[in-house]
């Protein structure tokens, strides 16, 4: 999980968006520079090289923002940079639930490997003892048929057993942020893990995760941002001034010293700003439906989560009782009858069969568990399942 936390490439993609924050953030602050004007006015060519001027000012503008355009601005900076942490934490959750499930999807296919190698193993002793018992009169020969057909099939099961296992391993590398052509991954764990005794209530959970969530905090913060944002499309569309003063002087009267002050104001027979304004008012409403439609789909998820949680842990608890304690005593008597003799293969093989369907689904119980434990987390929002 530190290694995915430090590599993976989706989250290191997203730490920029706060670096980019921060700039517009940085950019929002930033006031309008004065403008400084230099004029030589009437200068006579022909005189030209002996500097003579008839007249020359300097002279200043200063904007005046009105409107409190620049503390709107800086408002709706802060807002995206608090978006911004909020969806950089959820990628965190994401990606922890991601890495998380990527472990128990390659612990099952380790275990389900092993599976098919434990049947592969006991078919390929079958088979030895079936060819003795050939060579000794004791089966047709189309018994050591059925068996050399079998020994195949549990071949092929480990073959793509295997496969499984390679595509769990890519998976869970490049999650990690790992090249495919780096080294090879594993995960020393198991994939049986004791149930949880933990009696989780679903009003809690719900509210849990309606207060932690941090996708569903980044929309809240989103509806906070389109109004500021329409708060600014309002204060863009009040028009700003400039205030000016120049100095001049004049070669026609050396003694005379000129000031003069200047004001512009715009005309605003047009709101030139009327269409962001309608745009950020539809974006509050679209804001608005979009934390109301995630809250829905939060009670969902969470329903989900607390009904496979509940589900999962009861079916591990019933496999890894009677069912697969009874599956194994069959399969072993019937193993000890078909080597004495006393039973058919075709009676052998329904039994290894369904010890092998119990253990299967024990494995797949338990990956559904785990499975169920991290889903419960992710919706919540923290962990509440250990």
């Amino acid at each position: 999980m530190d290694e995915a936390l430090l590599r993976n490439l989706t989250l290191l993609a997203q730490r920029v968006n706060l670096s980019i924050a921060d700039a517009l953030l940085v950019a929002a602050r930033v006031s309008p520079n004065p403008v400084l004007s230099l004029d030589v006015d009437h200068v006579n060519v022909v005189h030209l090289s002996k500097g003579d001027l008839t007249e020359a000012s300097g002279r200043i503008d200063v904007p005046i923002i009105l409107g409190g355009k620049r503390d709107r601005r800086i408002e709706v900076a802060t807002r995206d940079r608090t978006i911004a942490e909020a969806q950089l934490e959820d990628q965190f959750r994401r990606l922890r639930q991601d890495v998380a499930s990527a472990c128990v999807d390659l612990l099952q296919a380790k275990a389900t490997l092993a599976l098919a190698k434990d049947n592969l193993q006991t078919f390929q002793n079958l088979v030895r003892i079936n060819e003795r018992r050939l060579q000794a009169g004791a089966i047709a020969a189309v018994e050591l048929k059925r068996s050399k057909v079998s020994l195949l099939q549990f071949q092929s099961s480990v073959q793509r057993a295997v496969l499984d296992l390679t595509g769990a391993k890519t998976k869970l590398k490049t999650l990690l942020g790992r090249g495919t052509e780096t080294e090879g991954v594993d995960i020393v764990d198991e994939l049986g893990a004791p149930p949880s005794d933990a009696v989780v209530d679903f009003a809690a959970l719900l509210q849990q995760s309606l207060g932690r969530r941090p996708d569903l905090r980044a929309l809240e913060v989103g509806v906070t941002r389109a109004e500021a944002d329409l708060r600014l499309q309002i204060a863009n569309g009040i028009v700003d001034l400039s205030a000016g003063t120049e100095y001049r002087w004049s070669a026609q009267d050396h003694s005379e010293r000129l000031i003069g002050l200047f004001l512009s104001v715009p005309i605003p027979l047009f709101n030139q700003n009327a269409g962001e304004i309608a745009r950020a008012r539809s974006q509050l409403q679209l804001s608005s439906r979009q934390v109301d439609a995630l809250k829905n789909d939060l009670i969902g998820e969470v329903r989900a989560a607390y009904e496979e949680f509940n589900a999962s842990r009861e079916l591990v608890r019933t496999i890894e009782g009677e069912l697969l304690r009874s599956a194994e005593e069959v399969r072993d008597a019937e193993n000890r009858r078909y080597e004495a003799g006393a039973t058919s293969f075709l009676e052998f093989l329904d039994a290894q069969r369904a010890f092998n369907e119990a253990r299967q689904s024990l494995n797949d119980a338990r990956a559904t568990y785990r499975h169920a434990v991290i889903h419960i987390n992710a919706a919540a929002g923290s962990e509440v399942i250990r």
